[in-house]
């Protein structure tokens, strides 16, 4: 433990400075732009899978299945390695934001789906009979009732979105961990992993934490 104090955590504040905050920096660009985008890309495939047309039902199913079914890791490669085989070349980041807004989109569209299956019919029916286009009962009615039972699926996907990232290192996404790898290899000093594993613990207790208030406000003004 000495040695760790006075080798390991004694150095910490110099890798802050050397890559550390700016890989925090990367990483929650990245996280938070991919879990943007998913909360609004989910929405896609969970009213394609709600609706009566076979083609789309079928298109929202493979896709949810095939992201779903495979590793994340995989279809990481696929994208970035795969697309500049074919002349399309991407960099890291906006693969990484690609990437994950897919895989974590299938989870939460089957949540979005449940959701919004579960607003009771006859609410649906009452604003119809009062003349609302589809659109507006789905903005009005739909929408605010499914997002009380969504929003602890999106916090959880936040979160997940968070502790994915460092997948992206492979690719050469400079965020944290490829930051430690770095420190690692120069310093070969491995306590820059604990540094690491602190770091992303902190961020994903402030997300579970928020989505925690958000909840429970939700649930207040029900």
């Amino acid at each position: 433990m000495t040695f760790l104090l006075d080798i390991g955590v004694g150095a910490w504040g110099g890798y802050l400075q050397s890559g550390m905050l700016s890989g925090l920096l990367v990483t929650l660009g990245t996280a938070g732009a991919a879990t943007l985008a998913t909360v609004v890309w989910a929405l896609v495939p969970a009213l394609m899978r709600s609706t009566h047309s076979r083609v789309l039902n079928g298109l929202a199913r493979a896709y949810v299945e095939v992201f779903r079914g495979t590793p994340v890791l995989v279809q990481l490669f696929l994208v970035f390695f795969g697309l500049a085989v074919l002349g399309i070349l991407i960099g890291p980041w906006t693969a990484s934001v690609l990437v994950l807004t897919l895989n974590q989109g299938s989870f939460l569209a089957e949540s979005y789906r449940s959701g919004i299956q579960a607003v009771p019919r006859g609410h649906r029916e009452v604003a119809t009979a009062m003349g609302m286009s589809p659109l507006l009962v789905f903005r009005r009615v739909v929408a605010p009732e499914a997002l009380r039972l969504i929003v602890p699926a999106i916090g959880n996907i936040t979160v997940m979105v968070l502790l994915t990232t460092p997948i992206s290192s492979l690719i050469g996404n400079q965020e944290l961990l490829y930051q430690a790898v770095l420190i690692q290899s120069r310093t070969d000093d491995w306590s820059v992993y604990l540094l690491a594993t602190l770091m992303y613990t902190a961020v994903a207790l402030v997300l579970s934490v928020g989505n925690s208030a958000l909840e429970r406000h939700l649930r207040l003004a029900t």
